[in-house]
Formats: C-alpha cells, sequence, structure tokens
C-alpha cells in the first residue's frame, strides 16, 4: 500500500471506498465483507447519488434496521453492480475500528467506534486509542510498538 492509503484508495468515479466491521482481506468481495457506513469517501456523481438516494430511501422502508445492514443487503441484493458502481472495502490495515483493527498505530488513517453498543464503550475505547497513539508518537525507537487496546 501506498504511502497516503487515503488517496490511493480513496474515491473514484467507478466507486466509493467503503469501511467494513469484518474484512476478509478481498476489497472488491461483496458477499465476504460486511460493510460499515462510518466511513465515506464519495465523488459525487450520477451513480453514487443514484446510490444514496435508493438507500436512504430502502432505510425508510426497512426500520428497526440500522441503515449498515439495509446497505449491505442492497449491496448483496446487486443494487451496486446495476448502477455500475465498484464498491471496494476498506483494509482495517488503514482503516481501524474495533470490530477488527489494524493495530499498527504507525500505519491506521483513522478509527471507528464500532461494534460498540453504548456511548460510553464507544468513548471508553476512542480514550485508550488516543491514550496507546500519545504514547505511540512519544517513542523515539521508530521500531517501537505500542500494545493496542483491546
Amino acid at each position: 500500500m501506498a504511502e497516503e492509503p487515503i488517496r490511493e484508495t480513496g474515491p473514484s468515479r467507478s466507486g466509493p471506498p467503503i469501511s467494513c466491521d469484518f474484512y476478509n482481506g478481498r476489497p472488491s468481495d461483496l458477499a465476504g465483507n460486511f460493510a460499515n457506513t462510518g466511513f465515506f469517501f464519495v465523488v459525487s456523481n450520477n451513480k453514487t447519488i443514484s446510490l444514496f438516494d435508493k438507500w436512504y430511501a430502502a432505510r425508510n422502508d426497512s426500520l428497526p434496521l440500522h441503515d449498515q445492514h439495509v446497505l449491505q443487503a442492497l449491496i448483496k441484493d446487486g443494487l451496486t453492480q446495476r448502477l455500475g458502481l465498484e464498491v471496494r472495502f476498506q483494509d482495517p490495515l488503514y482503516f481501524g475500528g474495533f470490530c477488527a483493527s489494524g493495530k499498527n498505530y504507525g500505519k491506521v488513517v483513522t478509527m471507528h467506534a464500532n461494534c460498540c453498543t453504548t456511548f460510553s464503550a464507544k468513548m471508553r475505547g476512542l480514550r485508550a486509542i488516543l491514550d496507546g497513539w500519545i504514547k505511540f508518537k512519544g517513542q523515539s525507537n521508530a521500531t517501537s510498538t505500542v500494545q493496542w487496546p483491546e
């Protein structure tokens, strides 16, 4: 992966990168990765606008499902292919989350407090990540490691 993962894996006209709760190592595997709607980096065009319009309409018709479950169902049902979009799931090595983190402070560029059921759990997890990041940045030896919080 390049030095700038957001630029390297960022938006394209062919489709949006999507964060995921569980990543199987194959970014274009629509059935094997589970979408998480916490991080999007999208080029606005007719195809992506249509995706969001259809997703929000389906979300309103799919209560009480969570919006990411609705998006996952639409992806598995072939909506993105019908729209001509190439969805790419993001590697948690660079786009970390609590479900499946990259566990490498030197590579993660953004964190998402997913897989937490309460706001206080999200805050505790994010605080632990921030504390670890501060400790990591304070080390003089670039090869040193900091324990990733569980």
